[in-house]
């Protein structure tokens, strides 16, 4: 069981429409029988690195922050720009060791619902000790192991998977890595830098 997790407060919502946004939001409600208001919690700030400026993806004209190591923060940083019912994520878990927690994102009715499949099933093959970072997952799932052409994108910035979201991507979320890989890749994403994006 895990242990209690402090709220710095506490607010009462009383309008459904705010509740479900604060839901797609990626926030936490309490819903109680017999009562015409919902809780809205926010948790006291979590051990780990906050959102900072880009290390590698940098950019001049777009947005500064990027993924961090919490999967949760990165997962609410992708709901922060996609507030959508649609928006799909199915937890995972894999490493015998590890017990790595793992997320596949994607738009329902806009992902292709063969590659989601596909990404699902090539995910619960894996079957090692411990996931650490996304290489291992990525090396493990990509198609042509020895091409010289990538067939995932891997980067750290939350505005190129949430496009990447919009145009029909699957997204995979390693718990413990700031970056998120992306699938299927197309070879002109490796050309163009974030700016050439906007």
């Amino acid at each position: 069981m895990e242990p209690h997790k402090p709220c710095s407060n506490i607010n009462e919502l009383r309008n459904m429409n705010i509740v479900i946004k604060q839901i797609l939001a990626g926030n936490s409600i309490l819903l109680i029988d017999d009562m015409d208001h919902a809780f809205q919690f926010h948790s006291a700030k979590s051990v780990g690195r906050d959102i900072s400026e880009l290390a590698v993806e940098r950019s001049i004209r777009g947005p500064k922050e990027g993924f961090v190591e919490d999967i949760q923060l990165n997962l609410l940083l992708i709901r922060r720009k996609l507030q959508l019912p649609s928006l799909k994520v199915e937890k995972m878990v894999l490493g015998r060791q590890t017990n790595t927690q793992i997320n596949i994102v994607y738009l329902k009715r806009i992902a292709d619902e063969d590659i989601v499949r596909e990404v699902q099933q090539r995910l619960s093959r894996i079957d090692i000790d411990g996931i650490l970072d996304s290489p291992y997952i990525e090396s493990m799932i990509k198609d042509s192991p020895k091409s010289p052409f990538p067939t995932m994108f891997s980067t750290e910035r939350p505005d190129r998977v949430c496009g990447g979201l919009l145009d029909g991507k699957v997204a995979v979320l390693i718990d413990g890595t700031p970056f998120v890989l992306t699938v299927p890749a197309l070879f002109v994403e490796f050309l163009h830098s974030s700016e050439e994006l906007l």
